[in-house]
């Protein structure tokens, strides 16, 4: 039965001193932006490249762009690469293969996988996790910038505080909003943020900053995509500047300021 290997992994087994490159043959290759599986016909070892069928012959890749996408693989082949690679490496992979369909790119650490791993799997039984877990997942997302994910998983921390009536909660919004946002939906981003003016108990002077520089950005994103409607843009200063009325030193804050004054047209 053909299953699939990150391409990574096969390179690093490639690199091995037990590596048989002809189990490589005749395996598919999904380089992620051609539409059809490629057919791998010839490996060579010496130059560090594989070459795959096309209607117009051969094609050679770099053993860099096997990499970067994943080989269905057979049995032999699975087994091969499966007995060469540590174990502490296959309890990587396994997790995640359990968490690719939500986080397609790999975590840029072990911490960060296991923690996205147990987020996943609480996201599928529907547990919400408590604030201080929250925090450090939502943090895990930020830094794989597994966004649809981060939409994903607030989305049902959202859904289970409603259902709970106990939404809306301040950090929630805030991870969904700033996910939402990155996952280019500033609309949604900002229906989000308003569901905190009915927040109890009310905002933190510091939480009301961050909410208004969210909503700035937001704002700013809409004004890229429709530069002719300058309301947005009006309204992104307005929060800039109520941001920077509560926190006058913060970072985001004076950045919000900078990016809209380089969007704002140049008088002729």
């Amino acid at each position: 039965m053909d299953a699939d290997i990150a391409g990574a992994e096969v390179v690093r087994w490639l690199d091995g001193p037990e590596a048989s490159a002809d189990l490589l043959v005749g395996c598919g290759f999904d380089d992620g932006d051609s539409e059809e599986l490629l057919s791998i016909v010839a490996v060579d070892l010496d130059h560090r490249r594989i070459a795959y069928a096309t209607p117009g012959g051969e094609r050679w890749v770099p053993f860099a762009r096997l990499a970067e996408g994943v080989v269905v693989a057979s049995s032999a082949l699975h087994a091969a690469v499966d007995a060469a690679t540590p174990a502490s490496v296959r309890e990587e992979n396994a997790a995640h293969d359990e968490i690719r369909d939500l986080v397609p790119q790999r975590p840029p650490s072990r911490e960060d996988l296991f923690v996205l791993l147990q987020a996943v799997r609480d996201h599928r039984r529907g547990v919400t996790p408590d604030r201080d877990a929250r925090r450090l997942r939502a943090k895990a997302l930020k830094r794989s910038g597994a966004w649809i994910a981060g939409v994903a998983i607030a989305g049902g921390w959202r859904d289970a505080a409603i259902a709970g009536g106990a939404w809306p909660q301040g950090d929630i919004a805030v991870h969904l909003a700033r996910f939402q946002r990155e996952a280019k939906d500033p609309r949604g981003a900002l229906a989000t943020l308003a569901d905190l003016r009915f927040a109890r108990p009310p905002l933190t002077e510091r939480q009301r900053a961050i909410v208004a520089t969210m909503e700035g950005a937001a704002h700013a994103d809409l004004f890229e995509a429709q530069r002719r409607n300058a309301e947005h843009l009006e309204r992104a200063f307005a929060c800039a500047a109520q941001a920077w009325a509560i926190a006058p030193k913060d970072e985001e804050a004076n950045a919000l300021y900078q990016r809209l004054h380089a969007l704002t047209p140049k008088r002729p």
